[in-house]
């Protein structure tokens, strides 16, 4: 029964505005399918970090970039194709051609993740074109096959480029149909396929099985270029753990080399202290052949995010030219497509905007390895002796805390010499940045450091550890356990005081406090006058 509160609501709602609504929802259709799409649109949020990488250059091949004016153009070429293939098997005819991909349209339309806006005859005339055209593109490339005058070196070039986009996709089935039927005693079309990848990308790759079912040529070229064998150990953890780069890495002992013996290029190993990578060519169309690649694994939900993971640990191993050039000088990277430093960021720009998880992590065995060889104690000592060296020079004769003038650094330079651990508040001060830079400005004596950059962060925050929380030194825990409650300072801050009077006050706090070692040598040398006076007072008897 309606109450009068409900009476009151329904005689204030505009009925024929409820009745418009009841329309379009009795109005919405759901996309008859039974199966996921395959082949995507690019997420904006993708896109807008470079929108070109996702855009064809030269030729459309299905629908979703099917009205772009600058792709007319190869309009004419795909005809010419068609005629070649209605040369190829006298047993076809233009009406066998249409019949089948008229049989395969509906299972076709749903492998679009968008609703494909065009006529049957359309979406029929559409398929058997670019997929002609497509299979004798890479047939053009695998049997150096001349089908056109039409056809140069930069069309074929730029089309291969064309045929690794994700929007740019063919149903793989449609494909495999219609190839079938043109050349029924020529190789099969996976073959050629593998060809293709083998030259775009690696010429020692093994194709995948003949019994999976594949969706277009990206998600084949994922499948060649899997170097995985056993996905159990792919998770790595709760997170992906901070990766240093390559040069923080080799300063701690980890050598890097070229693999000459590789599956394809994402497979990467780490043995006996040496990480091999196999070379990687920076040229024309890595960067989106890449970026498509990620594209795909970002928006499936089959993905196995190989080439995602690859990134990320590109990403991690180069954050600056030196490590571009740490690596070009092993042979890892190679090309001439810009300087170390647009290297640098053509990886660094890679992962923006892309999502990813520690559960398919299939580099997880080689980080964990990598991280531990680091984590070693004579590898933290190399790690020490390169912030010292950034600190004070590569020779002893070379130190001048005159120089410097910062009575912390200089502490650390002792400590680390002395391979001893360092109290709360030298690791705040040399760790944070911020209070580096305010202890620096409230610091006289410190003023030549003012245009110092802060660069051995990185390398401090490796060897120590980044425990912001509580600032416990990470190394072994006897000693850390043993610095904190000799050295307590019983640091509190209140939210009153500004950041340069905190700095000041742990100055003043740490100045008060003896040090572990100071502790015992006063205790020894209290031993040592007791023992003096006692052998003192014997000879005067």
């Amino acid at each position: 029964m309606k109450n009068i509160e409900d009476e009151g609501i329904e005689a204030s709602l505009d009925m024929d505005w409820v009745a418009s609504l009841e329309l379009k929802v009795s109005d919405t259709k759901f996309r008859d399918r039974n199966r996921e799409p395959t082949i995507y649109r690019v997420p904006d949020i993708l896109k807008s970090v470079d929108p070109q990488a996702y855009e064809p250059l030269l030729v459309s091949l299905g629908p979703y970039h099917h009205h772009k004016p600058h792709l007319q153009a190869m309009n004419q070429l795909k005809w010419k194709y068609l005629k070649f293939v209605l040369e190829q098997n006298p047993g076809m005819v233009m009406k066998d051609y249409v019949g089948l991909i008229k049989g395969l349209e509906t299972q076709a339309r749903v492998a679009y993740s968008e609703e494909v806006n065009m006529s049957s005859n359309s979406f029929v005339e559409m398929m058997l074109l670019d997929g002609c055209f497509l299979m004798l593109t890479i047939m053009g490339w695998t049997h150096r096959m001349e089908i056109s005058e039409e056809s140069t070196w930069w069309t074929h070039f730029n089309t291969l480029q064309d045929i690794f986009m994700l929007e740019n996709q063919l149903p793989f089935f449609l494909l495999e149909t219609l190839y079938q039927y043109a050349f029924p005693h020529g190789d099969r079309f996976r073959s050629l396929t593998v060809e293709l990848i083998r030259m775009r990308i690696s010429s020692d790759l093994k194709p995948p099985s003949n019994n999976k079912t594949f969706h277009h040529i990206i998600h084949f070229c994922l499948s060649c270029i899997d170097p995985t064998t056993n996905p159990e150990k792919d998770y790595l953890g709760p997170g992906i753990p901070w990766i240093p780069s390559a040069t923080i890495f080799n300063e701690a002992g980890i050598h890097f080399g070229r693999k000459k013996r590789y599956k394809s290029f994402l497979d990467i190993t780490f043995h006996n202290g040496k990480l091999e990578i196999p070379q990687l060519r920076i040229e024309d169309g890595i960067n989106s052949l890449l970026r498509n690649l990620i594209a795909y694994e970002q928006c499936s939900m089959n993905s196995k995010f190989r080439v995602t993971s690859y990134m990320v640990l590109m990403d991690s191993l180069i954050n600056t030219a030196a490590d571009v050039e740490l690596l070009q000088q092993h042979e890892i990277i190679i090309g001439d497509l810009g300087d170390s430093q647009e290297i640098a960021t053509l990886f660094n720009k890679l992962g923006t905007n892309v999502s990813y998880t520690s559960y398919n992590f299939y580099l997880a065995d080689v980080v964990n390895a990598m991280r531990k060889h680091h984590d070693t104690r004579c590898n933290k000592w190399r790690a020490r002796r390169k912030v010292q060296e950034q600190l004070y020079g590569r020779d002893k004769k070379d130190y001048d805390p005159k120089a410097v003038n910062f009575h912390k650094i200089c502490q650390l330079s002792q400590n680390l010499q002395s391979d001893c651990t360092w109290n709360d508040i030298e690791k705040k001060i040399v760790c944070e940045e911020t209070w580096y830079l305010e202890w620096i400005k409230n610091h006289n004596d410190a003023k030549s450091l003012y245009n110092v950059p802060f660069p051995y962060f990185s390398e401090l925050e490796m060897v120590y550890g980044n425990d912001r929380a509580t600032s416990l030194v990470a190394e072994d825990p006897r000693i850390a356990a043993q610095t904190i409650t000799d050295v307590d300072v019983g640091l509190t801050i209140s939210d009153d005081n500004s950041l340069a009077e905190k700095v000041v006050e742990v100055d003043s706090m740490s100045n008060q406090q003896p040090s572990v070692r100071s502790r015992e040598s006063q205790s020894k040398e209290k031993k040592k006058s007791s023992v003096d006076r006692v052998q003192k007072v014997s000879k005067r008897a």
